[in-house]
């Protein structure tokens, strides 16, 4: 079993799940295990999935592939979802640092 990751940063930590393998008809591919939880972060962050999918212009079908692992993140849904999470997380830290 594999450890998880402790990322730190000036005013953060945070502990991640190390790349994960699951076997599908075309073999073993990689989980996006960090890209999953910044997708749930955004659904919580725009109050839910169906709000999410609609700012990322998908179907809620589609974005339930990518939450589920059924289909690989692309890079573009990926650095839309975290245009949404980077700054609700700063705020989440510099009120941290100045409590």
């Amino acid at each position: 079993m594999k450890k998880n990751v402790t990322v730190r940063g000036a005013w953060f930590e945070h502990e991640i799940e190390p790349l994960q393998s699951r076997k599908t008809s075309g073999g073993f591919v990689a989980t996006d295990v960090v890209g999953v939880q910044v997708l749930q972060r955004a659904a919580h962050i725009m109050g839910g999935a169906a709000s999410l999918a609609h700012h990322l212009r998908v179907s809620q079908r589609k974005l339930d592939d990518w939450l589920d692992q059924r289909e690989p993140i692309p890079w573009e849904i990926s650095v839309l979802a975290a245009e949404i999470v980077v700054p609700a997380l700063l705020i989440e830290l510099f009120a941290r640092h100045r409590a």
